[in-house]
C-alpha cells in the first residue's frame, strides 16, 4: 500500500524533471473542474482539481481502483511548509502545493504549461517536507 501511495504521488501530476523553474502563472479557476486522464501501460490515472483538493483515481488490473483526495493550494514561491490556511483561498500561482495526508508529506510541483489535455509540470520540489 505504501508503494502505491508513492506511485500515486509521483504519477499524480505528470512529472518532468528536465526543468526546475516555474514558467506559468495559472488561475484557480483555470484548474477547477477540469478532468485529466493519463493512460500508462499498467494503469489509468484520472485527476480532478477542485478549488481546494486534488482527487486522483488510479485503476489497474494489479491493484484494482484506488482513489485519493489531498488538499492543495497555488503559490508564487516554493514554501518551506504546508500552510493549510491557504487551501481554497489563493487565486493564482506558479506552483501547486499539495499535502499528501496518507504519507504525511508536502509535494510542490512547478507549473510549466497548462493545456486542456494535461498540465505540464516539474516534479516534487519540496524535498518531501513533513
Amino acid at each position: 500500500m505504501k508503494n502505491l501511495l508513492k506511485i500515486s504521488a509521483i504519477i499524480l501530476l505528470s512529472i518532468n524533471c528536465a526543468a526546475l523553474n516555474a514558467q506559468v502563472t495559472v488561475s484557480q479557476s483555470s484548474l477547477t473542474g477540469i478532468t485529466w486522464t493519463k493512460l500508462f501501460d499498467i494503469f489509468t490515472s484520472t485527476m480532478i482539481l477542485t478549488n481546494d483538493s486534488i482527487c486522483d483515481s488510479m485503476e489497474s488490473n494489479l491493484y484494482g481502483k484506488k482513489s485519493f483526495t489531498f488538499p492543495y493550494y497555488l503559490s508564487d514561491e516554493i514554501p518551506t511548509s504546508f500552510d493549510s490556511s491557504k487551501v481554497g483561498n489563493v487565486s493564482s500561482g506558479k506552483y501547486i502545493v499539495e499535502y499528501n495526508t496518507k504519507a504525511g508529506m508536502m509535494f510542490v510541483y512547478s507549473i510549466l504549461e497548462l493545456t486542456v489535455m494535461m498540465p505540464k509540470i516539474v516534479g516534487n520540489l519540496s524535498k518531501n517536507i513533513l
